[in-house]
This record gives C-alpha cells, structure tokens and sequence, in this order.
C-alpha cells in the first residue's frame, strides 16, 4: 500500500526501468500491482477488476466526470501460430488509438519500450459500464535481448483508467459498477504461478502456463503456497 498522502503516478520510463523489466526478471519491483488477465474471453474489464477496487490508484474530477485509474502487468493474447496480438476481451475488444510511441531512457537517449493507447469497445452502455481506456507499456528490442528471457516480449504492463460521469439530478448514479446479476459469472480466486522457473541453470523462465479462471491471478510477489 502507497503511504497516505502519496499519489503512485509513474511516468512511462519509470514503469519500464523500474517496474516491468525488473518482472521480467524475476526481481520483485512492488507488490502494488497486481497480475490480471486483461486479454482473454471472459475479460471485461468490470469484471477483471471487480476484486481489486480498493486498489485505485487515483480519482480525478474533471468535467462533470470521475477518473479512476490502476496499473497491472498482464500477458498478451497470441493469435494461434503467429505474432499478431488478439485484444479481444470479454463481451467487447480492446481497438488501438494511436500508433506505437517510442519510450526513450532519459539518461542515455536508449529506446527502452513502447506504449500503446486502447479504448474498450463493447455492445453495452458507457453508463452501466463506464468508459475504459488502457495504456499498454513493453519492452523494447535492446531490453528483450538482454534480459534472457524467452517470453519477454509478451509480458506487459498496463495504466488503465475508469471514466464514469458524476451523480446526476435525479439522484442516479451513472458507470457505477455493474450489479452482480450483469456478470455471469465472477473469476474463482484461484490462480497459477506467474512464472515456471528451471529447476538448474542460469535462472532464465520458460515459458508461462496459461492463466486459469480468468481475472484474479495471485500476486506474483506472494510466496505463499508455491509448489
């Protein structure tokens, strides 16, 4: 938990240099953010979300509307025997607006990652749902390579933000979480490890098992309960 009176806002250097490539290598950065299946048929995001509420890390109040924001790392979506990426999420898909940004280190001018910005599209109502927006952050080439690790690549981190319009006149409160009876049924509590490290060797991380029932995968700064 952040320390009260501190707001967790890092820049797009930051979440690279000191968050998601230290994941990659298995050095934990901060059990803050948590791992969700973000990509992934039974991933709306009001439901991915649904058991981390208290881990907003920010409310803004801007134009009539509330924004709620929170970070997660999370593993893209392979279509089936190619590089391409499948955003397709739950009831709705998650469509790119704008083109990939290059992340540059302050320091030295090094591409480091790259970020990319996605609006969640669904049939339902920004009013029952709110209006979701995510910023996808991954490694650069240089950073691939050099952390040895196989799935590098498809290991990511994300900024998503919550747009819900204030209370109107009449008392009713718009882009609130959805009632239970709007989903289907909520992601099980139980999860598989976020890694599969080698038994001997230089520590390098195979490949992941697929994460199971949807949206709560366990911390991956919990060693509880590891076989």
């Amino acid at each position: 938990m952040l320390v009260k009176g501190f707001e967790f806002n890092p820049s797009g250097e930051d979440l690279i240099n000191f968050y998601l490539y230290p994941c990659v290598k298995q050095q934990v950065p901060w059990n803050g953010i948590p791992v969700k299946e973000i990509y992934g048929p039974s991933s709306d995001p009001w439901v991915v979300f649904y058991d981390v509420e208290s881990r907003w890390h920010s409310r803004l109040e801007e134009k009539g509307a509330i924004k709620y924001t929170i970070y997660a790392f999370t593993f893209l979506s392979r279509v089936s025997k190619s590089k391409r990426v499948s955003r397709k999420a739950g009831t709705g898909t998650w469509h790119g607006q704008t083109g990939p940004e290059m992340i540059q280190d302050s320091k030295n001018g090094q591409i480091i990652g790259q970020s990319k910005m996605l609006a969640f599209k669904h049939p339902g109502s920004d009013a029952d749902f709110g209006h979701w927006t995510l910023h996808e952050y991954s490694l650069g080439d240089n950073l691939i390579r050099s952390s040895g690790v196989p799935n590098a690549a498809d290991l990511v981190v994300c900024r998503i933000t919550k747009t819900v319009k204030k209370k109107n006149n009449n008392n009713k409160k718009s882009g609130a979480q959805p009632p239970l009876a709007k989903i289907s049924k909520l992601p099980e509590l139980r999860t598989t490890e976020m890694f599969l490290p080698e038994s001997q060797g230089n520590g390098v991380w195979v490949q992941p098992p697929q994460i199971v029932n949807h949206a709560a995968v366990r911390d991956p700064f919990d060693v509880s309960d590891r076989r």
